[in-house]
């Protein structure tokens, strides 16, 4: 036990020197101690720990996690940790970012509390595997993410493999990762896809519709230079997918612009109204990605440009300002406005406009002026007037001389920035351990302090800063509890909830554009500035979404209905819809006015027959609709098919010509056929089509079809092959619909036999009616057999079925995939699916033309 105390000592003691001496190195001695409860890190920290994020590193406590409270922690342990983050920074050359030594100080957090539950003791030497092993556990209990998970485990068991060696421990602590959470496999990916619903889509990560118009009007609906400029700055991120610190350190000269040399590509872009040259921004990359430049689309070129000169224009005056401040050494911040007044002494309401603007709140001016005195007074400035003149009880005069006007200016920034020599309005980025300075004039970004207030109650014109993503996150929704700018104005998502997009969403809305598009891995992760291939997968949203080709199906179904209708040479008018609300009969097709015939050869009862069939409305399409199938003859393609099943086979005589020719046989136009196939076989081919073409007119009734142009000179014969009768014009079409009809009209005649059967015995006088109706039936018969057997070589097949007979099936499994789906567009990403398809299918087209 002595041993591992005595070791822990010298571990402490060895990395305390470290530090000591890695403070003269960066000419930071007394900026920290390591005696402090914490080291801050990101803008406010000194030497290694100096980068863009603001945080902290704290020892002495550590606040409530996921499964564990709050706590203070034992000095031993204290230095234990400080000792551990120490060796870790600085045993590499690349110095580790502030983020991924706080993951450290979380890992050993949790052992200390454990340590504690489980045993008690408080002093590092008593860690054992046990307790770690513990601490996963509790991790993986109380972590909905598997990954995170598994990277916390990752990081302990490196940690305890760097303890080890140095024997701080009883006992071995040597222990393996719990709960691994590698790559996905293959199958498991397939898995994955094949479990997904529509609600497994990433939207959340994605820039709806919505949200994208509400960023595009509030930019005309801001009303101060703040809010403008951050708008352009979420526009510029939507169109490069950079990621915020990329953004956020772009420098006002970032854009590169060449010429166009290539003679052919200068005359394409003069051809399509393109500019003339190509324009790139050169910015840092994050995670190692280094300096690179983006080369912009042609078509985005003008939209970057007019972002670049419309910031350059609203940070024109805080760019001045930052200027004036580094000429003189960060010793005269006053505005010159200010400095020109008369006297030492500057009453509060005279730095409105120089100082400070704002809106006061509720209290307007009164609630200004209030706002002014209290940044005066507020913590870590604590500037105090010195003048008050009270003319009233309620009217005071409040004056500051010009030097305390100009240490507040200097104490603001202290008060949240790094504000030590040689750091002064420097924003700092580590690259690969290195680190990058950025003076804030030279950046494109900049805001006053204040600038992201919502109700704008106080502005601090005089300290320009870079934009921070912390109340960027909030303006934007994506802070839970905090008003937003949409809010602000009213606006929401289409369901009416709440506009949320962080920072990073456009990053994965530009790298799921380039996935729909086919762009490989290894070209995405160069256009997105990312140095891991692998990591694409985690922006790639729509790869394992069906959610886009449920909004791209509907408009490709919609823009090929519309293309077919074009070839189509029957009216409107004639056309029967297959798509008829359920119960509602379809109009029947409006004959054309009828040469008119004498009745007086027309018995009453064939009359009133004619008539009950002529306003019953009865067709193929009424019948498909109410069964739902349709028989599929497999000699017949697929649009002949559909012809016969519905009898549309079109209006013209060159249509329905070509209709008659594929599908009739020995129960549709049988003598037709005989006479064509003689033709044929005589080899009179033009007699035999202009054959066909005399008869190429269908007129669709309840059972069958008539040969003759009713629809010009109507039936002379008042429709008797409805009741049996024999007529040379009509003929059965093969239709599913025709049984039933034939068999129902087989059913009545046998009725009406049988009454006249019973009748003529009483009457010798209907005997003449009762030779008729038997004539009639044994037709009927006929036309019913002649139905079983047309049916008899052919499937009925389900129209809302996948069946690869139904000429529907590709249709039933659009609409399938859709209703799994069940979405509309509602994300950018969608809309770019939609495109993405539009264009493959064109491309196929030209092909094919081609070809």
């Amino acid at each position: 036990m002595r041993e591992q105390m005595t070791n822990l000592d010298n571990f402490v003691s060895d990395q305390r020197t470290v530090f000591e001496q890695r403070l003269i190195e960066y000419k930071c001695t007394g900026t920290i101690s390591w005696d402090d409860k914490s080291w801050a890190y990101g803008e406010k920290g000194v030497a290694w720990l100096r980068e863009g994020n603001n945080h902290g590193l704290r020892f002495a406590y550590f606040d409530k996690m996921k499964g564990i409270e709050a706590m203070d922690v034992e000095q031993s342990y204290v230095d234990f940790m400080r000792a551990v983050i120490i060796l870790e920074t600085f045993r590499k050359k690349s110095v580790p970012s502030g983020a991924a030594l706080e993951k450290r100080l979380n890992v050993m957090r949790r052992w200390y509390y454990e340590m504690v539950q489980m045993t008690g003791q408080m002093h590092p030497m008593y860690l054992t595997v046990d307790i770690i092993h513990a601490a996963m556990k509790r991790h993986k209990e109380n972590s909905t993410s598997a990954p995170n998970v598994s990277d916390y485990c990752d990081i302990a068991v490196r940690l305890t493999k760097l303890i080890r060696p140095l024997n701080l421990t009883l006992g071995s602590i040597e222990c393996e990762n719990k709960y691994p959470y590698r790559n996905a496999t293959h199958n498991t990916e397939k898995r994955k896809i094949a479990d997904m619903n529509g609600e497994d889509t990433d939207d959340e990560k994605l820039i709806s519709i919505r949200a994208f118009m509400c960023i595009i009007e509030m930019i005309f609906l801001a009303k101060t230079d703040s809010e403008k400029i951050i708008l352009n700055f979420m526009l510029l991120l939507i169109v490069t997918g950079f990621r915020f610190q990329e953004t956020q350190s772009l420098k006002i000269d970032a854009l590169k612009k060449r010429e166009i040399t290539d003679e052919d590509k200068l005359v394409h872009a003069k051809k399509h109204g393109l500019p003339e040259y190509n324009l790139g921004i050169k910015y840092l990359g994050a995670k190692k990605a280094g300096w690179r430049i983006h080369w912009l689309a042609p078509s985005s070129i003008a939209l970057v440009e007019s972002i670049f000169d419309a910031v350059k224009e609203l940070t024109a005056d805080n760019r001045q300002r930052l200027k004036q401040y580094r000429k003189s050494g960060f010793t005269d911040f006053l505005p010159n406005q200010i400095k020109e007044l008369q006297g030492d002494l500057v009453e509060v309401s005279e730095l409105e406009g120089y100082l400070f603007t704002g809106s006061g709140g509720a209290r307007a001016n009164s609630g200004f002026r209030r706002s002014m005195l209290t940044a005066f007074s507020a913590k870590k400035i604590e500037i105090s007037p010195a003048k008050v003149d009270e003319i009233s009880r309620v009217n005071k005069r409040f004056y500051f001389s010009k030097s305390q006007v100009n240490d507040f200016v200097e104490l603001r920034y202290s008060k949240v920035k790094a504000f030590d020599e040689g750091f002064e309005c420097t924003l700092v980025r580590k690259d690969n351990g290195k680190q990058h300075k950025f003076r804030y004039e030279d950046l494109l970004f900049l805001v006053p302090i204040g600038g992201f207030g919502i109700d704008v109650d106080l502005i601090t014109l005089s300290n320009p800063v870079p934009i921070d993503s912390w109340p960027l996150r909030a303006w934007l929704g994506s802070e839970a509890g905090r008003k937003s700018f949409f809010e602000k104005f009213g606006m929401t998502e289409d369901d009416g909830g709440r506009i949320r997009m962080g920072t990073h969403v456009p990053r994965h809305n530009i790298n799921t554009f380039l996935a729909i598009a086919g762009v490989t891995d290894h070209l995405q992760a160069m256009l997105m500035g990312r140095v891991d291939i692998t990591q694409n997968k985690h922006y790639q949203h729509q790869a394992e979404s069906q959610s886009y080709k449920s909004a791209s199906l509907a408009v490709m179904a919609l823009e090929k209905d519309l293309e077919e209708e074009k070839e189509i040479t029957l009216s409107k008018d004639d056309q029967l819809s297959l798509f008829d609300s359920e119960g509602e009969p379809a109009k029947p097709v409006p004959p054309k006015p009828p040469t008119r015939v004498k009745e007086a050869e027309v018995s009453r009862r064939i009359n009133a027959l004619a008539k009950m069939v002529k306003n019953k409305a009865s067709s193929g399409v009424d019948a498909v609709k109410k069964q739902g199938v349709i028989v599929v003859d497999p000699k017949l393609s697929m649009e002949d098919n559909l012809k016969v099943n519905m009898h549309t086979m079109g209006e013209s005589r060159q249509e329905v010509s070509k209709y008659i020719s594929n599908t009739m046989s020995s129960t549709f136009l049988p003598e037709l056929k005989n006479a064509h196939d003689k033709l044929i076989a005589a080899k009179k081919e033009k007699q035999a089509k202009e054959l066909i073409r005399r008869h190429a007119k269908l007129h669709s009734m309840e059972i069958g079809s008539c040969t003759r142009d009713v629809a010009r000179w109507g039936c002379p014969f008042a429709m008797k092959c409805q009741s049996g009768e024999p007529c040379g014009y009509f003929t059965l079409t093969g239709r599913l619909d025709e049984l039933e009809a034939v068999t129902a009209r087989c059913l009545s005649k046998q009725h009406e036999v049988k009454e006249l059967e019973v009748l003529c015995k009483a009457d010798p006088s209907f005997e003449l009616a009762l030779k008729e109706q038997r004539e009639a039936l044994i037709v009927l018969e006929g036309f019913q057999q002649q139905a079983y057997t047309s049916l008899k070589d052919r499937r009925i097949v389900p129209l809302l079925s996948k069946d690869k007979d139904n000429p529907l099936a590709k249709i039933v499994e659009r609409i399938e995939e859709q209703t799994l789906i069940g979405k509309t567009p509602k994300t950018l990403a969608d809309m770019f699916f939609i495109e993405q398809k539009r264009i493959e299918r064109a491309a196929k087209q030209e092909e094919a033309k081609s070809d």
